[in-house]
């Protein structure tokens, strides 16, 4: 007998279509989630560096003058600015492909649903075809044998599931297209705000350039006084890498008689000892704490083009780090002090062994410690001094034997 019911392929057909739509809803991943965690991690450190730096800003002593120390501060405020703009568009990208993202998902389940909806019309209109329990019940009993039967009985109640779960697929895919649209309009709302935010700094960074232009401005019209601070600061470096020299020298003399004065047993024991200190010293590479508890390096290592002497470099082996007033100077490692001295544009500079690692604390104006003294990582070695302009800061330096290193390579990051 012919049967309204439609063949058993399209059952197998949709049942399939189901299970595949059910993992497709399964797999959608939060999109970019951890590189979202991490650029709003960025961003939340450059915004306390700022704040950090605008706080040792706030407490410096007006400056009659501009001087190149006050430039190099709003040099500071400007790069960390623009890393902070620079964050923020990171981030507005990233939305960017995130809401793309959403949007080509919401066109796939539309697209999907609208499938499902289509299939589930034409299984109601062939199920309305043989509606009445009468056809149902000659559908069966017309079977030729009993395992026809069974097969149309089995058949029957399979494309009743097949109605009740493409029903359920299709209410859980409109549920998602909803979650979907309700993540893409948030996402959309996070981008405005970031856009806001990016235009305020924008602002932030124009108000900052114009006050970096006006310090330059200043500067450039004192040309004569640059020159003689800048030869000042290298006489100071230069007496200054003097005193590292002999210190160096006179440490290797010592322990050349140290040395000699033993057994040879004890002698390779004392240069065991110096090498153990020495890798100790080198594997907190990038993990040493800063000498003090806040400020920004506002003078890198090397030779840094002078901003408005062209052609003019000013040397440095160290970093200069701006910080507060009546700043607490720390020592960056386990060590002995061994030179306490008075260096002209320096003040007194302390000097600390580690093995054959120094480092160099200058322009302090309190000492708090003696030379030949043992001292801890974190512990206290003296007070900074404050210049006339009301500049706090620390140059700070680390060499091996002779060689000078980049602070920077050292310190941990901030």
């Amino acid at each position: 007998m012919h049967s309204h019911f439609p063949s058993a392929f399209p059952i197998a057909t949709r049942v399939f279509s189901i299970a595949f739509v059910s993992l497709f809803l399964l797999v959608i991943p939060p999109a970019f989630s951890q590189n979202r965690v991490d650029l709003e991690k960025q961003k939340a450190t450059i915004i306390t560096k700022i704040k950090e730096i605008e706080g040792i800003l706030s407490k410096t002593t007006k400056e009659k003058q501009t001087t190149l120390g006050e430039l190099n501060s709003i040099n500071k405020q400007v790069e960390t600015q623009q890393e902070l703009i620079s964050s923020i568009n990171q981030e507005v990208r990233l939305l960017d492909r995130e809401i793309k993202a959403n949007l080509d998902k919401i066109t796939s389940l539309e697209r999907e649903l609208d499938n499902l909806k289509e299939e589930y019309a034409a299984m109601i209109y062939a199920t309305s075809k043989s509606q009445s329990g009468v056809n149902e019940l000659m559908y069966l009993f017309s079977s030729k044998s009993f395992y026809q039967f069974y097969m149309r009985y089995k058949y029957m109640q399979q494309y009743g599931d097949a109605r009740r779960k493409q029903a359920e697929t299709i209410s859980r895919v409109q549920e998602t297209l909803r979650e979907e649209l309700l993540i893409t309009q948030k996402k959309r709302e996070e981008q405005n705000q970031l856009l806001r935010e990016q235009l305020a700094q924008n602002q932030t960074l124009q108000g900052l350039k114009k006050k970096q232009q006006d310090a330059l401005n200043s500067l450039s019209k004192r040309e004569t006084q640059l020159k003689k601070d800048l030869a000042e600061r290298k006489n100071s470096v230069e007496k200054l890498n003097t005193l590292i020299a002999d210190v160096v020298k006179k440490e290797m003399e010592r322990r050349a008689t140290a040395k000699s004065n033993v057994s040879e047993a004890d002698s390779r024991n004392l240069e065991e000892e110096n090498i153990r200190l020495s890798a100790v010293f080198s594997d907190n590479k990038n993990r040493l704490p800063w000498p003090v508890s806040s400020g920004f390096i506002a003078q890198k290592f090397g030779n840094q083009p002078h901003p408005t002497l062209k052609g003019i470099t000013i040397p440095n082996d160290g970093v200069d780090i701006r910080t507060q007033p009546n700043a607490i100077v720390r020592s960056v490692f386990d060590g002995e002090v061994t030179s306490i001295a008075s260096v002209p544009g320096m003040n007194t500079v302390v000097i600390i062994k580690h093995g054959e690692y120094y480092s160099v604390y200058a322009k302090l104006e309190k000492v708090f410690v003696k030379n030949g003294q043992k001292i801890n990582a974190m512990e206290s070695i003296g007070e900074l001094h404050t210049s006339s302009n009301g500049l706090t800061e620390i140059q700070f330096q680390i060499w091996k034997s002779t060689q000078a290193q980049n602070p920077q390579d050292w310190l941990i990051r901030k």
